[in-house]
């Protein structure tokens, strides 16, 4: 694979990546669920993958990340409809301390 191979390949998936990741929308570090970080490294190896390895088509790889993305915004929305699945996806937060003016 030839450098401007590699360059060519980088750019279509950095442009790609770019334009995914507005349709799923920004989310600040602080707000990410267990699923959307391992949702997001999974798609950046997608990514890699499809810049060095020459044995995966650019379209395919493109097609690859679109059905990661697109999966992440289809089990977003069915995450705010159902308080069921989004509790399977995320789990339920756990209380550590409760009625702290008790501990006082």
């Amino acid at each position: 694979m030839s450098v401007l191979e590699v360059i060519g390949r980088s750019a279509i998936a950095f442009l790609v990546l770019l334009l995914l990741t507005r349709l799923m929308g920004r989310k600040q570090i602080s707000q990410l669920t267990f699923f959307n970080y391992v949702t997001g490294i999974s798609i950046g190896a997608v990514a890699g993958d499809i810049s060095l390895d020459h044995s995966v088509k650019l379209s395919l790889g493109i097609i690859s990340l679109a059905t990661w993305c697109g999966l992440t915004i289809i089990f977003g929305l069915i995450d705010i409809k159902s308080k069921k699945f989004r509790n399977l996806v995320d789990g339920t937060p756990v209380i550590v301390i409760k009625h702290m003016e008790q501990l006082m």
